[in-house]
């Protein structure tokens, strides 16, 4: 950690870092809503392909329950995964940060160390890990009561 007083100039390659740095915190932040929208795209297709058989074949419907089952597991780790990462990109932007800015510079900008870089954002990660959780919950129960 620096304690410079003024920064010093940054050279042309570190710029393009930096920026790549702040450009995949953007990119990861799509990537959630992206997992998002795709599971849940799954989920409806299984319930609109299995609501419209009647009767559903048992086999059938412990598949699309099966798939749907799947899907919410992979879609939620995916969300812990794409969550890491954010940590580790922030952190790296932090530490760039208090090596690029100086003191009175962090200062006039606002910019504070990141304490807990893996947490913050955490409430919505939840809130769309909450969404796939309860998508597939709905679709499930609904294949498991049909008859």
């Amino acid at each position: 950690m620096t304690t410079q007083e003024h920064s010093e100039p940054l050279s042309e390659q570190g710029l393009v870092v930096y920026r790549a740095l702040h450009e995949q915190i953007g990119f990861l932040k799509k990537q959630q809503w992206t997992i998002t929208n795709y599971l849940l795209i799954i989920y409806a297709a299984a319930f609109g392909i299995l609501k419209d058989l009647n009767p559903t074949p048992l086999a059938l419907r412990y598949v699309g329950i099966g798939i749907v089952f799947l899907a919410c597991l992979y879609g939620v780790a995916a969300l812990i995964i794409v969550q890491c990462d954010l940590g580790d990109a922030r952190k790296r932007i932090s530490s760039a940060d208090e090596n690029i800015f100086g003191t009175r510079e962090r200062a006039h900008l606002g910019i504070q160390r990141d304490e807990d870089p893996y947490t913050r954002g955490l409430l919505f990660t939840l809130g769309l890990g909450l969404a796939l959780v309860a998508g597939a919950v709905l679709v499930i129960s609904y294949l498991g009561g049909k008859q």
